[in-house]
């Protein structure tokens, strides 16, 4: 018996729309929001501490 890993997607009744129906609490989004923009300064402060370190000018 072989498995056929196309034949799930095929046969299967998932809801596309699941991940859309599922409740989010506003403070995880505004968790998630805070997390992005400190990931985001983070980062902006590494590729300024990359630039700033050449010696290049």
């Amino acid at each position: 018996m072989a498995y056929d890993k196309n034949e799930n997607l095929t046969n299967s009744n998932v809801d596309i729309d699941k991940d859309s129906t599922i409740d989010v609490k506003n403070s995880e989004v505004k968790d998630a929001k805070i997390r992005k923009r400190i990931d985001d300064l983070l980062e902006q402060k590494r590729l300024k501490e990359m630039l700033d370190d050449t010696d290049d000018w």
